[in-house]
């Protein structure tokens, strides 16, 4: 059983600028201004007659023009780049996603009916579900059934889920299983959730490497992730078990 938090370190970065799979940054501007800087210098030093230097600045012109078309059009000079695929953020390593499945694009908006009773009686209408939901306030005893902050952690959940899959028709990684705990952290002044921490143990043989990957996938394309991410504190990690001979293969995979 291992835990990866999923945070990049320093060998992995110059591991990724070694193999041409580091992405491209705004930060690759001051380069290309440095660069253009030391050619129109070194021109113009030419003034003094230097047939050297004026060499020298004329090599460096092309160096200038492909830097600039790179930083203006990134994702044609990375599809182009030996060794990278058309995404920035795609290393060479990873294998292709499987092509059997369908891509469709995710909705841009959703919508659910909520009914509520006096007494707090209350149900949600999602999908083609009926889900009862503890609408009531200052009960004695609490109804056992899921309120608005179990259900935000169970969006959240829900979301983690959804993403694992998609890193799994993506970038054919591959589980067997997976198990989230959800903690979220509430105050009164104002009242608002401060902290979302979970727990992700999935079962899985893959590398180290593509269990970062995951997670950062998980961090950057969860819709819901990114929503609380932007009002509160949400931090987790994800720990790996192996597979067993009595774990059942799922379908498809």
């Amino acid at each position: 059983m291992q835990m990866h938090t999923g945070k990049p370190g320093a060998l992995q970065s110059l591991r990724r600028l070694r193999t041409g799979a580091l992405s491209y940054g705004l930060g690759w501007w001051a380069f290309t201004f440095a660069l253009g800087e030391s050619t129109v210098a070194t021109l113009a030093l030419t003034r003094a007659r230097d047939t050297h230097l004026e060499v020298f600045g004329t090599l460096l012109v092309p160096s200038v023009v492909r830097d600039l078309v790179a930083r203006v059009y990134p994702d044609a000079a990375q599809a182009h780049a030996p060794g990278r695929s058309g995404s920035a953020d795609r290393p060479t390593d990873i294998p292709p996603a499987r092509k059997d499945i369908n891509m469709t694009g995710p909705p841009k908006t959703y919508h659910v009916r909520a009914e509520s009773s006096a007494g707090g009686r209350a149900t949600i209408d999602a999908g083609n579900q009926r889900i009862q939901v503890d609408a009531s306030w200052g009960s004695a005893e609490p109804p056992g059934l899921p309120g608005p902050a179990e259900l935000l952690a169970g969006a959240f959940a829900a979301c983690l889920m959804k993403n694992i899959e998609r890193s799994s028709a993506l970038l054919s990684f591959r589980y067997r299983r997976v198990e989230i705990d959800v903690q979220a952290r509430r105050q009164d002044a104002p009242p608002c959730f401060a902290e979302i921490d979970y727990e992700v143990r999935i079962v899985t043989d893959e590398e180290d490497r593509r269990i970062d990957l995951l997670h950062r996938n998980l961090r950057q394309f969860g819709t819901v992730y990114n929503t609380l991410a932007a009002a509160c504190d949400v931090h987790g990690r994800i720990i790996t078990v192996p597979p067993s001979d009595q774990e059942p293969e799922p379908k498809g995979r």
